[in-house]
C-alpha cells in the first residue's frame, strides 16, 4: 500500500492495514481475510485506485488468488 501510494504522488504516513483471518474447515477455501485499509487525506475515489492497484500488484495476492477469498474495505 505505501508504496504504490507514493508512487501514485501520495505521502505514506498514517496508512495502516489491518487483516482479519477467518478459519473455514469444513469450506472449500481453507479461510477468508478482510483487509481494512485506512489511507489518509486520499478521496475515496482515489483510495480505492491506490487498493485496486496495490491488490493487483501484491505478491500475497498473487500466491493466494482462487485459494482465499479476499474482501478489502476502505476504513
Amino acid at each position: 500500500m505505501k508504496h504504490i501510494a507514493k508512487e501514485s504522488g501520495h505521502a505514506d504516513d498514517g496508512i495502516t492495514v489491518t487483516a482479519h483471518v477467518q478459519l473455514h474447515p469444513e469450506g472449500p477455501q481453507p479461510f477468508s481475510v478482510e483487509l481494512l485499509v485506512s489511507i489518509p487525506g486520499l478521496d475515496d475515489h482515489k483510495a480505492e485506485q491506490v487498493l485496486a492497484k496495490a491488490h493487483a500488484m501484491c505478491a500475497y495476492s498473487k500466491a493466494t488468488k482462487g485459494n482465499v477469498s479476499v474482501k478489502m474495505t476502505l476504513d
